[in-house]
């Protein structure tokens, strides 16, 4: 173990983490970001339209410009996978595979992983008809017909906001009974160009 001791070590490389790490650096904190990929949910998305100061900006570009700024303020990145954080006294212990350092401060930002099909060709789809983000996408289904798949909150208000700017929505679910809040289902029943397909599983997509 070495002795030198880091003020925030983060574990996660999406936009949370390299944002926190910016902030790290401009503040004189001697930060390290452990990741074992950048941009995480962010990178997937075709276009993203809701970050100030680009009217659309493709998710990969994004997230370039944040590692580039990041590094530009020489903050150090290791491309490993945290296994084990404890606490001794005031300080964090932080184990890799390979190493095991210290640090005044842990910033957590794993981030989410979006649940897939994992149907054939989905990957071949991504950014051409298939999404997973109705906020980042909504607008490329104006005027057509569109499925949502699921029945949480998550399915259910991404079926609402479809629901404004497509022609027809269909929320495909799996079971016979929404488990998305009460009043998000009330508002959804209400919507004439909505229909719920209950008990129903996608097997292919062409």
């Amino acid at each position: 173990m070495s002795n030198q001791i880091y003020d925030v070590l983060i574990v996660g490389g999406g936009p949370a983490g390299l944002t926190a790490s910016i902030y790290c650096a401009r503040y004189k904190l001697k930060t390290k970001i452990f990741t074992d990929s950048f941009g995480g949910t962010m990178s997937d998305a075709h276009k993203v339209c809701n970050f100030p100061s680009y009217k659309e900006i493709s998710g990969m570009e994004l997230t370039k410009k944040m590692i580039d700024q990041a590094k530009s303020l020489d903050i150090e990145i290791d491309f490993e996978t945290v296994v084990d954080i404890k606490k001794e006294k005031e300080v964090f212990i932080v184990d890799t595979k390979t190493q095991t350092l210290r640090s005044k401060k842990i910033v957590l930002a794993i981030g989410r992983k979006r649940r897939k099909l994992d149907l054939p060709k989905e990957k071949d789809f991504l950014g051409k008809g298939v999404s997973y983000c109705a906020t980042c996408d909504a607008n490329f289904y104006k005027n057509k017909i569109v499925s949502v798949v699921g029945g949480s909150d998550a399915a259910v208000t991404a079926a609402l906001l479809l629901s404004d700017i497509a022609e027809k929505v269909y929320l495909i679910y799996r079971k016979e009974k929404l488990r998305a809040t009460p009043l998000w289902i009330d508002s959804l029943s209400k919507k004439e160009n909505v229909e719920v397909l209950y008990n129903t599983e996608i097997t292919k997509l062409l």
